[in-house]
C-alpha cells in the first residue's frame, strides 16, 4: 500500500465498503480500525458547533465527489439545529474529474477553489454579490 492511498479508496478496493461515500461515512463515524487502533478520527463536532455559533458563514472544501465531508457536516449541523438560526452554509468540492496536468495552483484555479473563489462564495452567501464578483476577478 502506498503511503498516500486514501483510506476511503482503500476500503472500497478491499471490498470493505460498497462505495467511497459509504467508506467516508465509516471514517467520519470513527468506525475504521486496524487491529485495535482507530485509523482516522471523526470530524471534531465541538469545533463545528463553535464555528457555526461564532460565524455567519461556514464553508467546507473537500476533494472528490459530492456526498463526502460536506455532506456529513450538513447532516450534523441540521441534526444539531445549527442551521435554524440563519447560518449560511456552503460546500465547495474539487471536481472528481480529469483536470489537465498542470501546477497545483493552476489546477485549483481551474476548479474554482482559490482564495478569491472562496471569498466570492462567502460574500455571495452574505448577499454581497457585487463584492463577490469583484473578489472573483481580482
Amino acid at each position: 500500500m502506498s503511503s498516500k492511498t486514501r483510506l476511503d479508496h482503500l476500503l472500497v478496493e478491499r471490498g470493505l465498503a460498497e462505495s467511497r461515500t459509504r467508506a467516508q461515512a465509516l471514517v467520519m463515524a470513527g468506525l475504521v480500525y486496524s487491529q485495535e487502533r482507530r485509523l482516522a478520527k471523526p470530524f471534531d463536532r465541538d469545533l463545528v458547533r463553535r464555528l457555526a455559533r461564532e460565524h455567519e458563514v461556514l464553508i467546507t472544501i473537500e476533494e472528490g465527489a459530492t456526498g463526502g465531508f460536506g455532506s456529513h457536516v450538513t447532516h450534523f449541523l441540521a441534526g444539531e439545529g445549527l442551521l435554524d438560526g440563519g447560518l449560511k452554509f456552503r460546500t465547495m468540492t474539487m471536481p472528481d474529474s480529469f483536470l489537465e496536468q498542470d501546477t497545483v495552483p493552476n489546477q485549483y484555479e481551474k476548479a474554482g477553489l482559490t482564495a478569491r473563489h472562496i471569498v466570492g462564495v462567502a460574500l455571495t452567501a452574505l448577499g454581497r454579490a457585487n463584492e463577490a464578483a469583484a473578489a472573483r476577478r481580482a
